[in-house]
């Protein structure tokens, strides 16, 4: 527990953290942490309650609550704590213990990448620079191992430079959207909830056209295979960032909502149409009819037909 308040520090009121502590929702998780029953991992956060699926969940602004969980489900809005178990499954923890390696502990803040590349620029990078007792390990096996956790953290770096200046898609208005989960039938919507999907999906697009023809940073001076790799993964990030925000809950249901609706009139479009066809092709038979018949009167009759 000393733990987790180490992490939240004074934003978490201690008398709160030891009620639901207590729980047995949460006990029942511990518990099987420390058995080895679980996965092994645990992490506990300390945010606005966010449900899976909800496309208004960034902009869902409650009071901040605890949970704990093992980080599949669930959405990391504010820093965390998480436990990891360092021995075999199914081994026990010792509590009791102190200063021992079987559990470790660490946090994570709102962004992940930037966490891990701090630990690994700031902490394992220069312990793997001075360290000297490399074992069997020859002078360039190390050097190359050293040069890979380099760019890794190169990669990472890059990568966080695309999210900061990536495409960010504004998020459908939450209270549409809550109307539309209530909906049973998505078939039927409001002419608002209409309006507001069709002007944000023209945003949308207008903003994937802008985004998409911003000129990529490339150096005419490293013209060889590496630089074409830079640019050509470059290239890889924009439509990776286009592709993660298509995939956020709110962009799916208003461009599902909008098929089905598209969907929905052409049907109608074509059922309005039959009748008139019919009856376009009845006119039209009819103006033949008429027309064969005007010609039998109007062709002369042969002067030996009267007698």
């Amino acid at each position: 527990m000393g733990k987790i308040v180490e992490t939240f520090g004074s934003e978490l009121d201690k008398e709160v953290l030891e009620g639901w502590m207590r729980t047995d929702t949460v006990l029942s998780k511990f518990s099987s942490f420390f058995r080895g029953e679980s996965s092994g991992r645990l992490f506990v956060f300390y945010q606005p309650e966010t449900v899976d699926g909800e496309a208004w969940a960034q902009q869902n602004l409650g009071p901040k609550q605890l949970s704990v969980g093992d980080g599949t489900s669930g959405l990391m809005r504010e820093k965390c704590c998480y436990f990891v178990r360092n021995v075999p499954s199914g081994a026990v923890l010792d509590t009791g213990k102190g200063g021992e390696s079987d559990l470790l502990f660490g946090e994570l803040s709102n962004s992940a990448l930037g966490t891990i590349e701090a630990i690994l620029s700031q902490t394992y990078r220069p312990m793997l620079d001075t360290y000297d007792n490399w074992g069997k390990v020859d002078d360039e096996q190390r050097t190359d191992f050293i040069s890979e956790i380099g760019s890794f953290i190169t990669n990472i770096n890059e990568a966080l430079d695309s999210f900061a200046s990536g495409l960010e898609l504004r998020p459908a208005d939450p209270k549409i959207m809550k109307d539309y989960e209530a909906r049973v039938n998505k078939n039927i919507l409001t002419n608002a909830a209409v309006d507001h999907f069709e002007s944000l999906l023209t945003e949308w697009c207008n903003q994937i056209e802008r985004y998409l023809d911003l000129k990529d940073q490339r150096n005419d001076d490293d013209v060889g295979p590496r630089g074409e790799l830079e640019y050509w993964r470059g290239k890889m990030q924009k439509l990776t960032s286009i592709t993660e925000q298509l995939k956020r809950p709110d962009c799916k249901q208003v461009i599902g909502a909008l098929s089905t609706i598209t969907k929905k009139r052409r049907l109608e479009q074509a059922e309005h149409c039959q009748p008139l066809a019919s009856l376009e092709g009845h006119r039209c038979q009819h103006h033949r009819v008429c027309q064969r018949g005007q010609g039998q009167r109007q062709v002369p009759l042969h002067p030996g037909a009267l007698h």
